[in-house]
């Protein structure tokens, strides 16, 4: 699923975690302008391969790379494909810029910083991100813990709450026969005519309430991996 953020980052500095809780290991001069920020992030927009950092989640040899890098162990890291779809400078005030980024899962927003700092020549890393979409899922639209906490001592929620097909629209969908939601339901494994080719599908009964997620099983049918209780 694409995220959303808005970045800032800091040129003229690099850092050994491409971001603000790392050490400072090099400071050069600013000397770039605007202009040569825009021309250098369009290397940046679409399909690329990306070197994740080393303080990150990844796992090198089943250890994950940041308990390496707290040991000052710096392992090969294979780049991998990403996709940046729109990367946007919204303001330069220097030494600062801030990003608009949307790239799919997995884009790591630092290595984005970092990269582009050395593109420019002066060095760079992330001061600041906030990931202001997920999927549909803007931020703008969320609500607060203490709305919610209101919006239940007077027994609103419904008002704010989604259905939970929302979550999963991003997916192919398939309608089930009501032979195969009731397999479905039971956990067990189907056929689906003209499947489409996806590695998950949110099924649906015949008036379109969303029964589950389905997955490929090894057999070429397709087995729940989320059922959705039946309605009352």
């Amino acid at each position: 699923m694409d995220k959303t953020y808005s970045a800032v980052v800091r040129l003229g500095e690099t850092t050994s975690t491409y971001d603000a809780e790392g050490e400072v290991l090099l400071r050069r001069p600013v000397t770039v302008g605007r202009a040569e920020i825009e021309a250098a992030l369009e290397a940046y927009r679409g399909p690329l391969l990306q070197t994740p950092p080393m303080v990150s989640a990844l796992k090198v040899g089943g250890k994950p790379l940041y308990k390496l890098a707290r040991k000052g162990q710096e392992v090969d890291r294979q780049p991998r494909q990403v996709t940046i779809h729109v990367l946007t400078l919204e303001a330069w005030l220097p030494p600062e810029l801030t990003l608009t980024v949307t790239c799919s899962a997995g884009t790591y927003i630092r290595s984005l910083a970092h990269d582009l700092g050395e593109q420019l020549g002066c060095g760079a890393h992330l001061v600041a991100l906030t990931r202001t979409a997920t999927g549909r899922f803007d931020l703008a639209e969320s609500v607060t813990l203490e709305q919610l906490r209101a919006l239940a001592e007077a027994n609103r929620l419904a008002e704010v709450l989604l259905p939970p097909d929302v979550a999963v629209m991003a997916l192919p969908g398939v309608t089930l026969t009501p032979e195969m939601e009731r397999a479905v339901r039971y956990g067990q494994s189907i056929e689906l005519p003209d499947a489409p080719i996806a590695a998950e599908v949110r099924a649906h009964d015949a008036d379109g309430s969303l029964v589950a997620v389905l997955i490929p099983a090894e057999d070429g049918r397709w087995r729940p991996t989320l059922v959705l209780p039946a309605p009352a």
